[in-house]
């Protein structure tokens, strides 16, 4: 979507992953560095890093796809390098700056403020905005007809990332 390129430059979803086929521009590269860095601190502020997203690319010119070059195949596999390379440090966006780790984005807050913690994830105090949004969301799912998806964080009603979503 930040490239506002069509959906068919989705080459590939499958098995947890995703290959997006981008322009071999400074752009495209720029592009994913930031997603991974949003990705990286959204995930580590809002889910205390439970979860990842890691992000790999590599470029190939016109003859990347011919079987002389290793057709795709190789191109998957030089891109699987990457990523199992980008797996071993997760959240390294958030987490090192210019010269190297932020001993102090280790640190996750954990201040009360004399309160219990959440009984649910015990990370954040009382019941917390994430838990009692997913104790909420859970009463509505098993009768969701469709979900929405809006491009604007006010539009649905659940903000993602600068989007929403709607059931």
């Amino acid at each position: 979507r930040d490239m506002d390129l069509p959906l068919t430059n989705l080459v590939m979803q499958s098995g947890g992953k995703f290959y997006l086929l981008l322009p071999n521009i400074a752009e495209a590269k720029e592009t994913i560095e930031k997603a991974q860095r949003e990705m990286d601190k959204w995930l580590l502020d809002e889910l205390n890093g439970e979860i990842a997203l890691n992000l790999a690319m590599t470029e190939f010119g016109h003859s990347g796809f011919k079987p002389e070059s290793g057709g795709f195949g190789a191109i998957l596999k030089k891109l699987d390098d990457r990523l199992q390379r980008r797996k071993r440090q997760p959240f390294k966006e958030a987490l090192a700056g210019l010269g190297g780790w932020d001993e102090n984005a280790f640190l996750r807050p954990a201040n009360f403020a004399g309160e219990q913690p959440c009984d649910s994830c015990h990370k954040f105090p009382r019941l917390c905005r994430r838990c009692d949004k997913d104790r909420e969301w859970g009463k509505v799912i098993p009768n969701a007809k469709y979900i929405a998806f809006f491009e604007e964080e006010t539009s649905g009603d659940l903000p993602i990332l600068g989007c929403s979503v709607s059931l």
